[in-house]
């Protein structure tokens, strides 16, 4: 698998008191993993880091027209929507939606086809660190460092309700295949449950001595995998709501969790820089990734369960064969941190959010 060669970027440069943007953007680019669609801001690091700009990719410049004529054609709003770190990408079920969540308190919606801005959703109070939409989409969860869940009508972008009980900021959320449940973690160490009708909770599960950063359903929607600070993976039989097993081998942080589409195999990404394959039914840990120089953020399976895409920490995302963990390629042009990647249901696409306030949108070819 290989990415086209199309790089297409849209780069806000903030000038103290002015407002004044530019557009700076690449295409064509041979020899190079680069995004066909950039969405969002850019910005410099500062946060007291010392940027190194051999790190960072230089890209010639284009004009503005050679984006439409690679097939992204932006309103000029996009480039000023999201205004702080992008924590949280989505696509729709029927792929025609991409949804973000950031540290600006706010969920955007975008056409894919056209990167055309669709709505704003608001109601959090703080960074929204996690969002899902339902198995039909129309429904979409996130969770906020402001402690709750919420959720709003897709098409409308009504909000619908706000569930109220985590302790601690909700780091990851996640429908359940029957668009049911909802299940959320937490710094507050635990997994809860939730009744997506109603907004009842239903049981809260207790495992993990410490945060729990990622939740995910099993294609059946009989286990729930959880990921946390622990440095351990749990998994869970959702009728009963009992501990089935602890995974153990990362040695730091455990960032995301995933299954494969027919639930045999579960990936995880850590801050010890690698992926870990694992076998759902028995616990046994199949292959580490390795490739990696700094922590994995997110990871997610192609819907043909033969790929696995990786965000991280070092600015790269990376494809790896599900199969063998063979490091396919690795996909630059994020300037900071990658902190979320998506494929989309049609495997032909990977979106992913990060640090430098922008979302990019990656086609994939066999």
């Amino acid at each position: 698998m290989k990415t086209k060669h199309l790089y297409t970027s849209l780069v806000l440069l903030i000038f103290i008191l002015s407002g004044l943007c530019s557009i700076t953007a690449t295409a064509d680019a041979q020899d190079v993993h680069a995004p066909l669609v950039i969405l969002g801001n850019d910005r410099e690091r500062q946060d007291g880091v010392e940027k190194n700009e051999d790190l960072i990719p230089q890209p010639p410049v284009i004009t503005p027209s050679t984006i439409g004529q690679n097939g992204a054609d932006f309103d000029e709003t996009i480039r000023q929507r999201h205004t702080d770190v992008i924590y949280s990408v989505a696509f729709s079920p029927d792929g025609k939606t991409i949804a973000a969540g950031s540290k600006d308190r706010t969920l955007q919606l975008w056409e894919t086809k056209t990167g055309n801005h669709i709505r704003t959703l608001r109601g959090h109070q703080e960074a929204v660190f996690s969002i899902a939409f339902s198995p039909d989409g129309k429904t979409i969860a996130a969770g906020s460092k402001d402690r709750t869940l919420q959720l709003w009508e897709t098409k409308t972008g009504n909000h619908i309700r706000t569930l109220r009980g985590h302790r601690g900021a909700v780091f990851s959320v996640a429908f359940s295949p029957d668009g049911k449940t909802i299940a959320s973690g937490s710094r507050d160490k635990t997994l809860r449950l939730w009744e997506v009708s109603t907004g009842k909770l239903i049981p809260i599960l207790m495992g993990h001595w410490n945060s729990v950063r990622s939740v995910s359903f099993s294609p059946d929607g009989k286990t729930i995998a959880s990921g946390s600070d622990n440095t351990t993976i749990q998994l869970w039989e959702v009728s009963t709501r009992k501990l089935i097993r602890t995974l153990r081998g990362h040695t730091d942080s455990v960032q995301s969790v995933a299954f494969s589409p027919d639930g045999k195999t579960i990936v995880s990404g850590s801050r010890d820089k690698t992926l870990r394959l694992w076998e759902t039914k028995t616990g046994t840990l199949i292959h580490t990734l390795t490739g990696h120089t700094d922590s994995v953020r997110s990871v997610s399976f192609s819907p043909d369960g033969k790929t696995i895409a990786s965000g991280s920490k070092d600015r790269t995302l990376r494809l790896w064969e599900a199969k063998t963990g063979t490091l396919i390629p690795t996909l630059t042009g994020h300037k900071w941190w990658i902190t979320s990647v998506a494929f989309s249901p049609d495997g032909r696409r990977i979106v992913s959010g990060g640090e430098d306030h922008t979302i990019s949108l990656w086609e994939l070819t066999d």
